[in-house]
């Protein structure tokens, strides 16, 4: 009850209203390796909006040790998981951005063209980085860029011509 959000979670806000993003029966792990079953609600107002959600998270580690065990000896394949970051604090889901970001485009920030780093921005803002307060500034920092640099980035990213010189809607 009050955690905070999760990378699902930013996904779905950032995606258009229209976009329903209830995902109910998914399995992830939390940072202490400990494996739930998962199902989130949202509620939406009149405009189709996210004004609330609804996680239940079981704790199934037990369970899927002695699965995996009988599945081994079966001989069953492993049902397919779902990646959900059930992070302490706003930083731990900075990281796990970082990361995946990292894992796109595997060059330093100094070794990466514009394109790459159009690449990560994009990444980054389809899976609701930027709905995140300092967001942004830990973007900058992570690309080596100004906010003037990750303000056009994000402009092209979203397709809004002319956004050259203010921040596009929902910018960090």
């Amino acid at each position: 009850m009050g955690d905070g959000g999760t990378n699902l979670g930013l996904e779905v806000l950032r995606n258009p209203p229209n976009t329903n993003g209830d995902i109910y029966n998914y399995f992830n792990k939390t940072t202490d390796g400990r494996m739930l079953r998962s199902s989130t609600l949202y509620f939406r107002n009149g405009e189709g909006r996210v004004i609330g959600s609804l996680c239940i998270n079981t704790d199934i580690t037990r369970m899927v040790e002695m699965r995996e065990t009988l599945g081994e000896i079966a001989m069953i394949p492993p049902d397919r998981n779902v990646e959900e970051v059930f992070a302490n604090n706003v930083e731990e889901l900075f990281e796990y951005f970082i990361r995946q970001s990292r894992a796109i485009i595997d060059k330093p920030a100094a070794e990466m063209t514009k394109e790459d780093r159009i690449e990560v921005i994009r990444f980054l803002d389809s899976k609701g980085f930027f709905l995140i307060t300092r967001a942004g500034d830990e973007a900058c920092k992570f690309l080596d860029i100004s906010k003037y640099t990750l303000y056009k980035y994000l402009g092209l990213v979203r397709g809004k011509p002319g956004s050259d010189d203010m921040p596009p809607e929902n910018a960090p």
